[in-house]
């Protein structure tokens, strides 16, 4: 009996093939959605945790790598989102994806009071330094000096804005980890 049903279920599998059936398996497979992939401009917060980097959106390729945990803001390039719309994934650009599910994100206009009393904002701006050798710190009140920014470009990208306690900017992100003070350029 075991043989018979065997021959017979391949049978009708052959039978379906035949006449442009395809199996349940491989419809539910050709139908999956790939995640629609938007621009962003946001934030998320690791916790300093060590969250597992991806290769796709999906969440599924692992390239062995993790976020550092010596950083907690992250700014996101891209979101991979369900066919539901929910947000699955993160891109810190250059494919480098981060499962939603893994972060706590930060709205564009998320607001962060630092210990020295310095409120900080996302935004979307650019501001001149004049092809000069600014200094770049590493934090918002600009108390840690890392590098000085290039004489070859004069134009950079600011993605937050810090400020004192009267509203008054103090600096502007330029990169991860890169605070220019906002008396050293100009915003455009």
């Amino acid at each position: 009996m075991t043989i018979k049903s065997v021959l017979l279920g391949a049978s009708a599998l052959a039978t379906a093939a035949t006449i442009g059936l395809t199996p349940l398996a491989t419809a539910n497979a050709a139908t999956t959605a790939e995640p629609t992939i938007v621009s962003v401009n946001t934030t998320f917060h690791s916790d300093n945790k060590g969250l597992t980097i991806y290769t796709d959106p999906n969440g599924s390729q692992n390239s062995g790598k993790q976020l550092p945990t010596t950083i907690s803001d992250w700014r996101v390039t891209r979101e991979a989102k369900d066919a539901n719309g929910q947000v699955i994934a993160y891109d810190l650009g250059n494919g480098q994806w981060v499962k939603a599910a893994d972060v706590t994100q930060n709205q564009g206009t998320s607001n962060q009071t630092t210990n020295n009393n310095i409120t900080v904002k996302d935004v979307s701006l650019t501001v001149n330094s004049n092809y000069k050798n600014v200094q770049v710190y590493s934090d918002s009140a600009t108390t840690q000096p890392t590098d000085k920014l290039s004489t070859v470009f004069n134009l950079w990208k600011v993605f937050r804005v810090a400020y004192d306690s009267n509203g008054k900017a103090v600096a502007y992100q330029v990169g991860l980890t890169s605070w220019v003070k906002a008396t050293d350029v100009t915003v455009n």
